[in-house]
């Protein structure tokens, strides 16, 4: 069942163990693994000029990234999975890069402040 969709005609899906995203050319992609989280509201359109950010909960070892009204939680051990997916749709998507530009750029200071902490 469609969770949301947005302008460029992506689909999540929530899967009982599992997140995807359905691109157009109907490929999916693995996001996340059991424990990950998804929240929508009504949704407006995701820009460029929205702000990410990415937070950690060390007690339920996740990490948050929203952006407007778009939020995920998600098993701390999937951060790398998470830039390098955004990296791939930085490739996929040139029009949109500076978009996921923006998410990469929270993620890696997320990483950054949790090395900090070490």
């Amino acid at each position: 069942m469609p969770l949301a969709t947005n302008q460029t005609e992506r689909i999540l899906l929530a899967a009982s163990y599992s997140v995807f995203l359905i691109d157009v050319d109907g490929m999916a992609h693995l996001l996340g693994n059991a424990g990950a989280r998804l929240s929508f509201q009504e949704c407006e359109p995701i820009t460029p000029s929205m702000k990410t950010t990415a937070t950690y909960d060390s007690a339920a070892g996740t990490f948050t990234l929203e952006k407007g009204v778009w939020r995920g939680t998600f098993p701390i051990d999937d951060l790398p999975s998470w830039i390098r997916f955004y990296r791939q749709q930085m490739e996929r998507y040139p029009a949109q890069a500076a978009s996921y530009a923006a998410d990469i750029k929270a993620l890696e200071a997320l990483i950054a402040e949790l090395q900090g902490r070490q």
